[in-house]
């Protein structure tokens, strides 16, 4: 698996792990999607959320931010703010991940429920730049 736009976040060290996320979720620089968890529906997420963020809307670049243990930061997830849905209403068991805006909203969440595919994860980054 080749990840060109991804950022995985290493957790072994957490205070370098939530200074990573804030530089690269909560910088307001690009639109974000945030991958949570090591599992394969995780794993098919990150991949597929890679390749959609190589796309470029009038400019505004993409990225992913993969955090394979999906409670290590959930306390800097909590914090971000609620857009079209709010982190702190959702059980980070049952999502894959969620989109951040150029406002550093939360904007879609990604069910692990849900079809993992490209127009998916095309969703969640389409949903992060309405704001």
């Amino acid at each position: 698996m080749q990840l060109d736009r991804t950022t995985i976040i290493p957790t072994d060290d957490i205070n370098l792990a939530r200074t990573r996320f804030q530089s690269d979720v909560c910088s307001g620089r690009s639109l974000v999607v945030v991958v949570l968890g090591d599992d394969d529906t995780s794993v098919k997420a990150a991949e597929c959320a890679d390749r959609r963020a190589g796309v470029v809307v009038q400019g505004i670049g993409r990225k992913v931010v993969w955090i394979k243990d999906r409670y290590a930061l959930a306390d800097e997830i909590k914090k971000l703010k609620p857009g079209a849905i709010d982190i702190l209403k959702e059980d980070l068991a049952k999502i894959v991940g969620f989109s951040v805006s150029l406002k550093v909203t939360t904007m879609n969440a990604v069910r692990a429920s849900e079809e993992i595919n490209f127009s998916r994860m095309e969703t969640a980054f389409l949903e992060a730049g309405t704001v």
